[in-house]
């Protein structure tokens, strides 16, 4: 690898490159390689490549193109990369995260597509079902073990993204020769690929009370650390939170003209919201289970039934509801199921909820925290995304889902502007310039998402101003 380098820099220095020269030295090198790889899969991150090869490969990767790869020998010689050291594919991912970490406001499906960076490693995990396999196996052990919301979005983003990309090739910019060449899905989810046709559904009732009666029926009855790894079917269903979500909804749909099918999934619900916050402990579950059923049951969800079923939460000793990010999720779904009985006031206390897991008594408190502000400022924008996914499912005709998008707008952009306002109390610098440039281009995405409904609302528009001001003069 090190003399064939030397002639590609030399080849280089005279205006030419072979491609074929290239893609040769690499196949070979991988020919040679004493690492085996087997359908039964010992993790690659675990081989450790030698010092001299990493850094002879470092140098043939300089000379990889960073387009987007259009014939079969481009393809091939970047997996081939992977291959040769899997230590590239978990800096790849390692940088992808860190991205995703810095840069709060984007959104990351858009990334995936329009990022040439993002896009290619879609594209490369969905010409080798063995590193998509390894790669979304290293994400949820990263997850078991940090607990960070943004490792958890990544991985969800990376399964969306290749399940879209195998349904239309020619989207992403395959050719149809090499998109006909794609595996099925069941070669990227080899443990779980019947249930993850359903969670790949769009959601609905019935497709909800189907994929309880699957899990309950793949879900073993022993209580092992096998119940959450990334070969269960917890770690599947943590890919598609939407139907967490959804089943948050069913417990609160009184906003919706859907209360008798409401109220026939809320058991099911119920029991589906518990299995996500304790798919191990039975007993806790149940538990769980029984006081979530209880919000179904209220005539009126409004934010002082919420304060009340919260309170009765402080005496399941078994999770810290505060901590638990995924139990404070649930509260998108109620909001979105009661948004017409919650005053703005009430919208603001939950959202600041969900971010912190505290409920304030007044909507005085001022952000004083750069981090804080942000994750209120995310909270909007994510109740929004959910609420129009779910609207979508849920409502008839778009014209109702899209006025739903509106009402809750109009409840939260006080709370938006609050929350933008305190970070605009910063200074924009190097360091958090790409974090405004992100802010900007999510706020104007945010006013016209479902439809535009604040046509002449100065303190937003007065918001939007601020930030570009800020931006052309920093």
């Amino acid at each position: 690898m090190e003399s064939c380098v030397d002639v590609l820099g030399k080849l280089t220095e005279h205006g030419m490159l072979s491609r074929s020269l290239l893609y040769a030295v690499v196949r070979v090198a991988v020919m040679r390689t004493q690492f085996q790889y087997t359908m039964q899969l010992t993790p690659v991150f675990n081989v450790q490549s030698t010092e001299e090869m990493s850094h002879a490969l470092s140098k043939l990767v300089y000379y990889i193109p960073k387009t987007i790869p259009t014939n079969n020998q481009e393809l091939q010689l970047r997996l081939l990369i992977w291959y040769l050291d899997p230590q590239t594919l978990l800096e790849d991912i390692s940088q992808l995260l860190q991205e995703a970490i810095g840069r709060p406001f984007i959104c990351l499906n858009d990334e995936f597509y329009e990022k040439l960076k993002w896009r290619s490693v879609i594209i490369f995990l969905a010409l080798s079902p063995l590193f998509f396999i390894e790669t979304r196996s290293l994400l949820h052990t990263w997850f078991l073990h940090t607990g960070l919301d943004s490792v958890l979005e990544l991985q969800v983003g990376l399964v969306s993204m290749l399940l879209d990309l195998l349904s239309r090739p020619i989207y992403w910019g395959l050719s149809a020769e090499i998109g006909s060449k794609l595996p099925f899905s069941n070669a990227y989810f080899l443990s779980n690929h019947n249930l993850l046709r359903t969670f790949n559904e769009p959601l609905s009732y019935d497709g909800f009370l189907e994929l309880v009666h699957k899990i309950k029926d793949s879900t073993p009855q022993t209580n092992t650390i096998s119940m959450v790894d990334h070969k269960s079917t917890w770690s599947i269903a943590m890919n598609f939170p939407d139907w967490f979500y959804f089943a948050s909804f069913l417990l609160s749909g009184r906003s919706f003209d859907y209360l008798q099918q409401t109220s026939s999934c809320s058991a099911a619900a119920s029991w589906y919201i518990s299995w996500i916050l304790d798919p191990v402990t039975e007993s806790v579950s149940g538990i769980l289970a029984e006081k979530l059923s209880k919000l179904s049951k209220p005539l009126v969800i409004n934010l002082s039934t919420i304060r009340i079923w919260l309170k009765e939460f402080q005496d399941v000793k078994a999770i810290d509801i505060q901590k638990n990010a995924m139990f404070r999720r649930i509260t998108f779904g109620i909001l979105i199921g009661s948004y017409s009985s919650i005053t703005e006031d009430g919208f603001e206390l939950l959202l600041h909820y969900v971010t912190t897991g505290i409920i304030l008594r007044s909507t005085e408190s001022q952000h004083t925290r750069l981090k804080e502000a942000v994750a209120c400022a995310c909270s909007v924008f994510n109740l929004t995304d959910i609420a129009e996914r779910i609207s979508d499912s849920v409502c008839d005709a778009r014209e109702i889902a899209v006025e739903i998008i509106c009402q809750i707008k109009l409840r939260v952009v006080k709370y938006l502007i609050k929350c933008v306002n305190s970070l605009l109390q910063f200074q924009i610098d190097q360091n958090n310039l790409l974090l405004y440039k992100d802010l900007h281009r999510r706020m104007l995405r945010w006013r016209n998402q479902g439809k535009d409904v604040f046509h002449g609302y100065k303190d937003l528009d007065d918001a939007i101003n601020t930030i570009s001001s800020k931006l052309l003069h920093s």
